[in-house]
């Protein structure tokens, strides 16, 4: 009975001894009161364990002869604009034959009037000079720049020439005929220095490339290389020169007679079937418009030996063409007629007749 009492008062007691001490423990749901007067913070900060000793650090190993060569190579933004810079050209012939060279005519010098009364005029005297009999063929440029000759008519001018490409042109000319180069640009006559030539983009309609870059091309008119003629030569040679007998169009009053234009052909037409000039000059009126050196610019109105047209100013980097085109009406392929172009655009209406000074050194 005593045992029994016992075991049912023992529940009771566990309980009593529960509640008891229950009340100096915290309620872990409710938020924990500070204390009214907190020790100070040296008597409950526990001391920090003892740092435990760290190995020395190894000695830097010198750089591998792999890790020097990666670190001086360029990054691939750099190797990038390296490319830019730069152009790649077929190398040239090591010679030209005749049937590759343009055949060359000269004229001599003499003065004459530069423009009409609705372009204004001044008064030229231009030193003796030498320009090709026709504008630059699909052979001849093929040649000169390491291509197959297109299509199956290599007498056909090239057409698709930039002012831009013209320089090129030209440089790789005087070049492969041991000439001394009339073009450079940033001091270099190397064309693959220039960098990427512009283009004309034909389903766009616009120049692609840094022409204005391409426009600080410098000419030394003292070279004896292939070059543009200026326009004030262009004009003197298509009027007949010293020989001229002052006709509209090159050579004749009558277009037909001397010029593929809008009106007799509706494409370009092999060089030389019409007739000559006073000079011996085929297709100077209509055929493919010509690339001159100078700028677009009014001419100075004042007496000028051996004009090369206006000086770099602000954006005028648009260059002169002259002649006429097989697309052209009659009054643009007039001897007089003036036109300018974008020298990035290469369009299927634009060639080249090349030029050299006499006497250069």
């Amino acid at each position: 009975m005593r045992n029994t009492v016992i075991s049912a008062l023992l529940p009771c007691a566990a309980l009593y001894i529960a509640i008891l001490t229950g009340c100096n423990r915290t309620n872990p749901a409710q938020p924990q009161q500070a204390p009214a007067n907190p020790p100070p913070a040296e008597a409950i900060t526990e001391p920090a364990p003892a740092a435990e000793p760290q190995p020395a650090a190894p000695a830097e190993a010198e750089p591998t002869q792999e890790e020097v060569a990666a670190e001086a190579r360029p990054e691939p933004a750099e190797t990038a604009q390296a490319e830019e810079e730069a152009a790649e050209y077929p190398p040239l012939p090591d010679t030209l034959d005749d049937a590759h060279k343009p055949i060359m005519v000269r004229v001599e010098g003499g003065t004459f009037t530069l423009g009409d009364d609705y372009y204004g005029t001044q008064q030229v005297t231009l030193s003796s000079f030498k320009i090709a009999a026709t504008e630059l063929t699909r052979l001849q440029y093929a040649a000169i720049m390491g291509q197959e000759p297109e299509g199956v008519k290599p007498e056909l001018p090239r057409s698709r020439i930039s002012w831009c490409e013209a320089a090129v042109i030209c440089n790789r000319l005087s070049e492969a005929c041991g000439y001394t180069p009339c073009y450079s640009l940033g001091g270099s006559t190397d064309c693959g220095t220039w960098g990427k030539l512009p283009y004309f983009d034909e389903g766009t309609e616009s120049v692609v490339g840094d022409v204005a870059k391409w426009s600080a091309i410098q000419c030394d008119f003292s070279a004896d290389g292939y070059r543009m003629p200026t326009e004030a030569e262009w004009e003197f040679a298509a009027l007949g020169g010293n020989a001229s007998h002052g006709t509209t169009y090159s050579g004749s009053n009558t277009i037909d007679q001397v010029a593929w234009y809008c009106d007799n052909t509706i494409d370009v037409q092999d060089v030389a079937r019409k007739n000559p000039n006073e000079l011996g000059l085929y297709d100077m009126s209509g055929n493919l418009w010509e690339w001159c050196w100078n700028r677009e610019g009014d001419y100075s109105g004042t007496a000028e030996t051996n004009p090369t047209g206006p000086e770099a100013s602000g954006n005028n980097y648009y260059r002169v063409i002259r002649g006429g085109g097989w697309q052209s009406m009659n009054m643009l392929c007039r001897v007089k007629q003036r036109n300018n172009a974008d020298p990035g655009e290469g369009t299927k209406f634009y060639g080249l007749r090349v030029c050299r000074s006499v006497g250069a050194r």
